[in-house]
Parts: structure tokens; C-alpha cells; sequence
């Protein structure tokens, strides 16, 4: 099977690294489980201007470089990479390229990952569902509502990883909630 998934939010704990940085950079105390919006500049009542620039000193940062993975992530993906075609979708912009592949080469031991930067330089974005369709993916882990939603208007069946941002979306065709990555595996086995 060939699978895609996202890296921030169902791989990577992206947003928990961004707010150790935000909380001590402006001494506030904004908690994971209060981030309601996938989009920071809600969370941070910040303009999409200074959202942008918080970002990139994020990720110039060694918060960036520290970032955990989400729990049974590790396991779960490397489970997937044994019988299955496993890429990664990424919203992410290319020019992070070298600290995203450091990631995967600090927290996995497969050294060869396909992946894929749905955002170029200078903030293009290619959208995800164009991605997934190119590959021929038949199965999407994502955390994004919208990306999962234009993924599954594709036919491309969709797990979305809970998160605070999404936990208000309304039920979708070809897209199923999971809690962790034991979901994630009941589900992709079912």
C-alpha cells in the first residue's frame, strides 16, 4: 500500500517545541491543550506577518532541533515502512530541508525517507491532495482538517490524528478519527 504521512502533529511534537520557545521568548504560559486553530496567528491573536517571522526564529532555534516525537510514533512508522510504500507529506517549507532530514536521521534508524515539502520558498504552497495524487497514495495520516478533507475529496482514505485544532470538524467521507498510533494501526489493518 502507499501511504502518506504528515510530519508536524502525527510524527513530530511541533507545536509543544514551538511553545516551550513562544512561552519563554514573551513569559506566557499558552498551553498545548488550549491551542484551538491550526493556524498559530489564531492561537497567538498575532498577525500572519509576525506568525511568519516567530516561525522561521523557531525554527533557527535549538527548541527546533529538540522536537520530541509524538508518543508511539517511532514504532508506528517504522512498523508501516515494512510492508507498505511510506512517504512523508509535509507542510513544511523546503528551506528546512537539512533540520527535517536530521530529524528523521536522529529519531529513526532508516536512513533513505521520500519526502515531500507541499510549501516552497517564498510561502508557494503545493497542496497536499496534489501530492498524494501524484504518488498514487492510498492512505493519508494527517492532523489538518482541511488537508485531510481535500485529500479524502480525492478518494484517498484518511486517518486524522486528534489534536486540539481539529477536534470540531464534522465527520467527512473517506476520513476517520484516531486517538494514537495503535489507532492509527487498527484502523489501517481494518
Amino acid at each position: 500500500m502507499k501511504i502518506g504521512i504528515d510530519l508536524d502533529g502525527v510524527i513530530a511534537d511541533f507545536v509543544s517545541g514551538f511553545l516551550k520557545f513562544y512561552n519563554l521568548k514573551f513569559n506566557e504560559n499558552i498551553l498545548f491543550e488550549n491551542w484551538q486553530s491550526y493556524h498559530f496567528y489564531d492561537n497567538l491573536r498575532k498577525t500572519k506577518e509576525e506568525e511568519i517571522k516567530l516561525i522561521d526564529e523557531f525554527y533557527n532555534s535549538n527548541f527546533f532541533d529538540d522536537i520530541n516525537l509524538i508518543d508511539g510514533a517511532k514504532k508506528g512508522v517504522e512498523r508501516l515502512t515494512i510492508d507498505n510504500k511510506v512517504s512523508i507529506i509535509t507542510a513544511r517549507p523546503i528551506e528546512y530541508k537539512e533540520k527535517t532530514e536530521n530529524f528523521f536521521k536522529k529519531n529513526f534508524s532508516m536512513n533513505n525517507w521520500d519526502i515531500f515539502y507541499s510549501e516552497k520558498p517564498k510561502g508557494v504552497e503545493i497542496d497536499k491532495k496534489s501530492i498524494c495524487k501524484k504518488l498514487g497514495i492510498e492512505l493519508m495520516i494527517e492532523d489538518s482538517q482541511d488537508y485531510a478533507r481535500g485529500c479524502a475529496d480525492e478518494g484517498i482514505k484518511v486517518l486524522l490524528f486528534n489534536q486540539p485544532w481539529n477536534k470540531n470538524s464534522r465527520e467527512y467521507e473517506n476520513v476517520n478519527r484516531v486517538y494514537n498510533w495503535k489507532e492509527v494501526f487498527r484502523e489501517y489493518k481494518g
